[in-house]
């Protein structure tokens, strides 16, 4: 993840950010989820579950809404459901012919 955010972030003041999102990073990692308010929209909300093969993140399983649409969901209960699907998908990919070789760079 550091080299990616090195890659990413060259400048030297974002290069300060890194503590701040390693935390995040790992407190993503110990919830199973997240979930965004208005970062990449503001009348966004994502949220989201890494897909994992042999303890390796490969990608992630996302739901996106409207912030008004939120408004009726469970934050904790869609990340449960994001977290089962991508455990689920994590385990399909590891399965199969190309997930058994998979070797993530």
């Amino acid at each position: 993840m550091r080299k990616l955010f090195e890659a990413q972030y060259k400048d030297a003041a974002d290069q300060a950010l890194w503590p701040s999102i390693w935390e995040e990073l790992k407190a993503v990692r110990k919830a199973g989820y997240c979930v965004s308010y208005g970062d990449l929209d503001s009348d966004v909300v994502g949220f989201g579950a890494p897909v994992l093969i042999e303890d390796e993140v490969i990608g992630t399983i996302s739901l996106v809404c409207s912030k008004e649409r939120a408004k009726f969901l469970n934050d904790a209960a869609i990340g449960a459901v994001l977290m089962a699907k991508s455990h689920e998908l994590g385990m399909v990919l590891a399965a199969s012919e190309d997930g058994a070789h998979f070797h993530p760079s």
